[in-house]
């Protein structure tokens, strides 16, 4: 029997991470959907943190890649998520960043948004380099991600990278 962990999320972020994964609805309607995909398109388009002190916990996640840090730091998150040349040790560190994210926000659409990217990077992982970055089983990330791709905000670039991950997924499950 294998543990499962919760990476020390209270339970009512637990919660609030997986139902976004599981489509549940978030916002009012139209005017939520609008602002969730304006809040997502800002974090998209919003750079990797250039203070030092603010990139400590992707330093310690990839040590080893602190140089490709460095030349992708100030990038946009949504060439970094949507790039299949960029190494899965700082895929892991923006999925780490979204989780931390979702910690130090307010409001509800903000929180949506941070866990998108949090499932962006997990899709990122299995789309460009076949590596799942998380627990949850191949079945589960499948229909979150397909929860999300039917999101009316879901930007363009970060679709295509869930249907490929949903592809991952099917051939993952296929194969066991």
């Amino acid at each position: 029997m294998s543990k499962e962990t919760t990476y020390g999320l209270k339970p009512e972020l637990l919660s609030r991470l997986l139902s976004v994964g599981a489509g549940a609805s978030s916002g009012s309607g139209a005017a939520g959907d609008r602002e969730i995909g304006l809040l997502l398109h800002e974090h998209l388009m919003s750079s990797l943190p250039r203070d030092p002190t603010l990139r400590a916990p992707l330093r310690i996640l990839v040590q080893q890649m602190a140089e490709d840090i460095e030349v992708l730091a100030g990038r946009p998150l949504a060439e970094i998520l949507c790039n299949p040349e960029t190494p899965v040790g700082l895929i892991q560190a923006v999925k780490e960043y979204a989780k931390r994210l979702c910690t130090a926000i307010a409001t509800e659409p903000e929180h949506t948004v941070a866990m998108t990217i949090y499932y962006a990077a997990i899709a990122s992982a299995l789309a460009y380099h076949d590596e799942k970055v998380s627990r949850h089983s191949y079945k589960t990330l499948h229909l979150s991600f397909e929860a999300l791709t039917e999101k009316p905000w879901m930007a363009a670039e970060l679709k295509n990278v869930f249907l490929a991950a949903q592809k991952a997924c099917r051939e993952h499950v296929v194969s066991q």
